[in-house]
């Protein structure tokens, strides 16, 4: 997935917390 996010110049942020579980952010 990296690969295909650094094609578009992207971003992928991943911010995990406990209980909440994981949260990903795309940024194009």
């Amino acid at each position: 997935s990296r690969q295909i996010m650094h094609l578009h110049k992207g971003t992928i942020t991943v911010k995990s917390k406990p209980g909440e579980g994981t949260v990903f952010t795309l940024i194009f």
